[in-house]
């Protein structure tokens, strides 16, 4: 609704694939194990989207996410990097096809519905075919290139050097800051955690 007021920071550290599915609810982050993974992915389709497409009209919350998760990267002698992610090569191909996407676009208000389609997806020729193809704002060709070559890693890498830089380390994904503070309870109520910090409340919030 664009009236004045202050302006939340969120950041969403996060992963790119779920080794399970999404259609169970949450439980609280003591119960997670194995279900981490389709956590990661709820929380974005119920969360994160149901958020953004409430309040990204104000203009007020400055959305910032970090694929990454729990992977690693190392820098090699010719300036590459060698990544390995959580749940596998696979996933740090969208891992990185994700921040090719955000480097490429920039703009969250024209990447977010793209984060949140590749988020799941099995593997690069599916989240291409169903993500990419579709979008105006991306060539294929380009975001094939990227997510599979030295500047897609180099990406990854630069995600990871943001995560590594958090304090206290993460420990859990999706790890969620607000004004550069961790908030658990948001992962259960996004909106309402947003709404708290925006003052005065927009419109969205009542």
């Amino acid at each position: 609704d664009g009236a004045p007021g202050n302006v939340v920071q969120l950041e969403v550290f996060m992963e790119a694939q779920c080794p399970d599915t999404s259609r169970y609810g949450f439980g609280r982050e003591r119960q997670y194990g194995s279900r981490r993974g389709r956590d990661m992915c709820r929380f974005v389709r119920s969360q994160l989207m149901p958020a953004w497409k409430a309040l990204s009209s104000t203009g007020r919350v400055d959305w910032q996410l970090v694929p990454f998760g729990k992977a690693r990267c190392v820098e090699r002698s010719d300036g590459d990097f060698d990544c390995t992610c959580q749940h596998g090569p696979n996933e740090c191909i969208l891992n990185q096809l994700m921040n090719c996407v955000i480097q490429a676009i920039q703009d969250p208000d024209r990447y977010m519905e793209t984060i949140e389609c590749i988020q799941g997806k099995p593997n690069l020729d599916s989240a291409i075919e169903k993500c990419i193809a579709p979008s105006q704002s991306l060539s294929v060709n380009q975001m094939q290139d990227c997510a599979t070559g030295p500047n897609g890693r180099k990406l990854l890498a630069l995600a990871g050097a943001k995560t590594a830089s958090l304090s206290p380390r993460l420990t859990f994904v999706p790890w969620i800051r607000l004004n550069g503070d961790r908030v658990v309870d948001a992962l259960y109520d996004l909106p309402g955690n947003l709404c708290k910090l925006l003052e005065p409340a927009p419109l969205a919030c009542s």
